[in-house]
């Protein structure tokens, strides 16, 4: 998939599921796959009343194997799930990331990600993404926002951004340049 790319889109429609029992790759610009350039999702995306098993929903991506490069995502990406066990990813561009040597840059994230009051505890919820299993090339990401974990809410200041830029807090997206800065336009 990641010599395919997915460019020049946009999405402001809302993006919702609520199957049960399914694994589901979810994101305002694709479910999973390709690199993508230079798309704005606009549009919620939303994964509610399922049980979810080990997806991953993203305001542009669910599950990316791709770069991603002058995207911006102002919806808001949330679950509420009835299944407390089942792992979710979510982010607020990119859900999952498990392929070594991607480039992020030139992004935005303006929007609130998170989970909803007794949802899923043992999901990964992250400002840029829920989970990185593998190192991201440099880059600059802006975030602005609230992120949710469980029912409760931290909005982004200027002194805590960094703590709540990737949910599996494994450090593989240090390598990036992330701004405090509310981009949507």
């Amino acid at each position: 998939a990641t010599n395919n790319t997915v460019e020049n889109c946009t999405n402001s429609g809302k993006v919702a599921i609520t199957t049960k029992n399914t694994r589901v790759y979810l994101g305002g610009i694709c479910g999973g796959g390709p690199n993508i350039t230079n798309c704005t999702n606009n549009g919620e995306v939303s994964y509610w009343n399922a049980n979810v098993q080990e997806s991953a929903i993203g305001g542009i991506a669910g599950n990316l194997a791709g770069n991603l490069i002058d995207n911006n995502s102002f919806g808001n990406v949330s679950i509420s799930t009835q299944n407390k066990n089942k792992k979710t990813r979510i982010g607020g561009l990119v859900g999952r990331c498990n392929v070594a040597g991607l480039t992020f840059d030139n992004c935005a994230v303006s929007a609130n990600i998170g989970t909803a009051s007794g949802s899923v505890t043992t999901s990964n919820v992250g400002m840029i993404c829920g989970l990185v299993n593998q190192a991201v090339n440099s880059g600059t990401i802006y975030v602005y926002g609230t992120r949710t974990w469980n029912g409760t809410g931290t909005a982004l200041t200027a002194d805590n951004y960094m703590d709540y830029i990737d949910g599996s807090n494994n450090g593989k997206l240090n390598a990036l340049t992330v701004v405090f800065e509310n981009k949507k336009q």
